[in-house]
């Protein structure tokens, strides 16, 4: 009897795994980003970029000409009510551009990035700095 529980107990997880993975990667939107801005710890130029979860903690952003390239852990999700619609967020401050969240364009999820050591280092030396959001659509 504790063999055949443990053997439906296994055959479940191995199910669950094989469902949890296999819809990776998944792109979640393309954006063209007008400025130069931060995406992690890494530089990126304007351009286009595609958005893509390569796995449930991992997101990768590439350039249209896949010279800028960088991953991402998100912090949290986020879901929001009414019509889907893909989006990506910045956190402007001055001239200065650090990307916060990214909305698929295919569900009502946001992934939301946690704050980069440039931004804190940045927050610490003008603390009186106020974020605006700016957000751009995405496909």
């Amino acid at each position: 009897m504790k063999f055949r529980t443990l053997s439906l107990l296994a055959s479940m997880v191995l199910l669950a795994i094989t469902a949890l993975t296999q819809n990776y990667p998944q792109k979640l939107a393309t954006a063209t980003v007008p400025f130069d801005f931060v995406a992690g710890d890494v530089q990126m130029a304007a351009g286009t970029y595609t958005f893509r979860q390569i796995n449930p903690e991992v997101i990768q952003i590439q350039s249209k000409d896949g010279h800028n390239s960088a991953k991402l852990a998100p912090s949290s999700l986020k879901w929001q009510k009414g019509e889907n619609g893909g989006k990506v967020v910045f956190k402007r401050y001055g001239k200065e551009y650090f990307l916060s969240e990214i909305w698929s364009s295919d569900d009502k999820l946001g992934r939301e990035l946690p704050v980069t050591k440039r931004e804190r280092t940045m927050l610490a030396g003008r603390p009186s700095a106020q974020a605006q959001n700016v957000s751009l659509v995405a496909r």
